[in-house]
C-alpha cells in the first residue's frame, strides 16, 4: 500500500483538485518511484470533490503496465483498487499517514517468466545470492557447499502449477559447482502462504529423497508466511494464484489499519 501513500501526499500536499490534474499529478508521483515504467494509468474518485480537503476518496484505481522497481526488475502488471479512504488531513500534510478507518483495497499482481529470469540475472538480485551456506541440505547429500554464489539461476513452467527451479551454484574457496534443478507444485494455503507440493531436487545428478526433502520444504514454505508482516499493521491475503507457460498472476485482498 505504500503506492497509495505516494499517491494521497502528492495530491493533498498540492491541493490538486480531483480528475485529470489530480490524475496525471498520482501518475508522477508513482513515475518518481519507480526506475522506468511503461504504462501508468490512475483514476480518483471523490464526490463531492472537495471532500479531498478532509482526507476522502471514494476509490484510487491504479493499472501498471511494465514497472521497473530497479532496473532489471519488471513487473508486467500491477492493478490496485481500493475501497473508500479516510486520512487524516493535516498529518498527511506534515508527511505522515494517518488512517481514519482501514485502508483496503485488492491487488492484482503479474509476472512474465521472461521478466522473472532477467531479473534473476540482474545486478542487484544476483548480488543477494552471494555468500549462502547450502548446509541445510546436508554435507553428504550435496556436497555441503559454504560461503557460495549463485552463478545463474532461471525459472521454467513444467505444467500448470508445477514449476522447475534451476541453479549453479559456486563454492567461493574452492571453485566447487553444484548443478541444481528443484521441480515442485505450488498452491495457496489458507491465503497466507504458498504450499510447496510433491517437490522433488537433484544436485549434480544425484536425486535428494523426497520423503527428507518435503519437510524441510515446508519448514520453509511455514517460516514465510505473510502472518509475520501483520504485527506491523499490514494484512494481506492471497486470494488466487494462476500459472501458465508465460505468466505468473497473483491476486490478493490488502489492508493497512495504521
Amino acid at each position: 500500500m505504500e503506492v497509495i501513500t505516494i499517491i494521497l501526499s502528492a495530491l493533498m500536499g498540492l491541493l490538486s483538485p480531483v480528475g485529470t490534474v489530480g490524475d496525471t499529478v498520482a501518475e508522477a508521483a508513482i513515475r518518481d518511484q519507480l526506475y522506468d515504467a511503461e504504462a501508468i494509468a490512475v483514476r480518483i474518485d471523490a464526490t463531492p470533490s472537495h471532500q479531498l480537503l478532509s482526507g476522502k476518496l471514494d476509490r484510487v484505481r491504479i493499472a501498471g503496465r511494465g514497472l521497473y522497481l530497479l532496473d532489471g526488475v519488471r513487473i508486467d502488471i500491477l492493478d490496485i483498487e481500493t475501497d473508500p479512504i479516510d486520512v487524516n488531513f493535516a498529518d498527511l500534510l506534515q508527511g505522515d499517514l494517518s488512517l481514519e478507518q482501514p485502508l483496503q483495497g485488492v491487488v492484482h499482481l503479474a509476472l512474465t517468466l521472461d521478466d522473472i529470469n532477467q531479473a534473476l540475472q540482474s545486478p542487484v538480485v544476483t548480488q543477494s545470492l552471494r555468500d549462502l551456506s547450502l548446509n541445510v541440505l546436508g554435507e553428504n547429500t550435496i556436497g555441503g557447499l559454504n560461503r557460495s554464489d549463485v552463478v545463474s539461476a532461471s525459472l521454467n513452467v513444467v505444467d500448470q502449477h508445477r514449476l522447475r527451479l534451476r541453479a549453479l551454484i559456486r563454492e567461493q574457496t574452492t571453485g566447487e559447482e553444484l548443478d541444481i534443478v528443484i521441480e515442485f507444485g505450488l498452491t495457496l494455503l489458507n491465503g497466507h502462504q504458498f504450499q510447496i507440493q510433491s517437490p522433488q531436487l537433484i544436485a549434480n545428478g544425484e536425486a535428494f529423497p523426497e520423503d527428507l526433502l518435503a519437510p524441510l520444504l515446508d519448514g520453509l514454505s511455514q517460516s514465510f508466511t505473510l502472518r509475520n508482516i501483520e504485527p506491523q499493521g499490514m494484512t494481506i491475503r492471497l486470494l488466487e494464484l494462476e500459472i501458465d507457460e508465460n505468466h505468473i498472476r497473483l491476486v490478493a485482498f490488502a489492508m493497512l489499519d495504521q
